[in-house]
Order: structure tokens, then sequence, then C-alpha cells
């Protein structure tokens, strides 16, 4: 079957100013399969992929900061169903939407992370709420959206994730596992596009200052009691790999961005 093998999809943009400005932006990495990638499905990814672009680009070319061009650029992929993110997120092994999400201010090194949460419509903008109004760096599950909504942040019904493509997706992945009649560990059905996604966006603003986010679903029929246990050291990581990697632009001089598309295997 051809497939497209997605390693990161990178969408870029970049002013020809004196002081430059640039953003990155990406929908996730996975294997899609072609016969399942309808055209229609793949102008909406697209559609969405320009907008969310063109938001964050719109800030930091106006002089808006990097952290105002992340946040708006994944509201707007975390809002869309198509990603594995926010609206579009996948499901728990308990038919749940659990979402993560984690943010980090290169001029002031400072990072907000939020996890588990099922009520906070953009985790996102949590995320930076728990960096700028609380001392701490991470909050999962009903902490993280009590703390969400005493800042006055959008809730939903956990139901608002729900989506019909995800659903079956889980199905599917459910009929996998029993043809095979092996543990779920051993079995490994064919994983979707989906399995590992996430969406992100690195940006940097006219005062040279660099910021960077990251919204997603989780994995797939994850177990929540069973992960929960490794879910926090891992998102600690993330971020602190977050950090790092900040650490690392902030000494660079940045001088042109180019875009990486997709390649097609056979």
């Amino acid at each position: 079957m051809k497939t497209i093998a997605v390693a990161l999809l990178f969408f870029t943009a970049m002013t020809t100013q004196a002081k430059p400005v640039a953003i990155v932006i990406h929908a996730g990495a996975g294997r899609i399969d072609r016969d399942s990638f309808t055209p229609e499905r793949e102008r909406l990814y697209h559609a969405t992929l320009e907008q969310s672009l063109r938001a964050g680009h719109a800030i930091v070319k106006g002089g808006g900061s990097a952290l105002d061009a992340v946040e708006a650029a994944i509201v707007i992929m975390e809002d869309a169903p198509v990603f594995n993110a926010g609206k579009g997120a996948v499901f728990t092994a308990e038919g749940k939407n659990e979402l993560d999400a984690s943010i980090m201010d290169g001029r002031a090194l400072q990072a907000g992370a939020v996890g588990g949460v099922t009520t906070v419509k953009n985790p996102i903008r949590a995320s930076r709420a728990v960096m700028e109004k609380s001392p701490h760096v991470l909050f999962t599950n009903r902490g993280a959206e009590k703390f969400a909504s005493d800042n006055g942040l959008e809730m939903v019904d956990p139901k608002y994730c729900f989506t019909e493509r995800r659903w079956k997706q889980i199905q599917a992945w459910l009929e996998q596992q029993e043809a095979k009649a092996k543990p779920r560990a051993a079995a490994e059905p064919d994983r979707h596009a989906d399995y590992f996604s996430t969406v992100g966006c690195v940006a940097l603003d006219a005062k040279g200052d660099v910021a960077a986010g990251a919204s997603a679903g989780g994995s797939s029929l994850k177990n929540t009691a069973a992960d929960v246990g490794a879910a926090l050291p891992s998102r600690l990581a993330g971020l602190q790999k977050m950090h790092i990697s900040l650490l690392e632009i902030k000494k660079m001089h940045i001088k042109k961005c180019t875009p990486l598309r997709k390649s097609e295997n056979a």
C-alpha cells in the first residue's frame, strides 16, 4: 500500500526586515495511508495549518511577542478536529479524551504545562496560565482543570472532544487486538497515523526572544491508571528538553528558515 511517511510536517515563515522574525509549526508524525487520506481531509489539514501559521506570523510580524504567537498558532490547531490535540484528540482505554500541553518562554526561561485534562478547551492557554500565574511548572487532571477554571479559561463538557473519526479508529484498533487474541503489549496492531501525534510551534520575535509550545491528546488507548506513574516524569522530561533547546536557539543567530514538507515512499 502506498503510504506517505511524515517524519515531521513543517511550515515556516520569515520576514526580511532588519530584525527578522520567524515561526515554525508542526502537526505531528506518523504514517498516513493514502487510500484513507481523502482529498477533502487533506485540504482541511493544509487549510488549518495555513490559518495557524498566518495567525502566529501576523503577531510577530506586527511586533508582538513570540509567546503570543505560539499560543495563537496552537489554539487554532487545538480547535480543529483533524489533529491529535484539543478537539481532535484520540481516546484513552476508558473511552475518554485526555489532553496535555506545555509552553516555554525563552526570554524568561520559564515553563508551564498541564496534563490529563478533559474539560479545558485549550490546554495551551492553561499551560501559559500555569507559567504566568502560579509558582509551579505542571498541574494535572482535576487540579489543572480547577486552576484553569479559577483563572477564567474557557471550559467545556468532556464530550466536546468526541469525534466520530477518532471513535472509529479506536474500534478498529480493538478489533485488531481481538482478532490476534494476544495481550495488548504483544499484539501491536498497526497504529494509525495519529497514534503518537502532537502539534507544536516555535517562534522568534523582533526582540530576539524565542518561545515554544506543544499540545496533544496523548497515545491511543493509553491506560490512565497504569500510565499515570510514567506520565509525570515523561512530561517533565519533555519540558526539560524544550528548555535545553531554547537555550541553544538563543545562542544561535538565525539566518535562514527552509521549509521541510513531506516525502513519499512506494
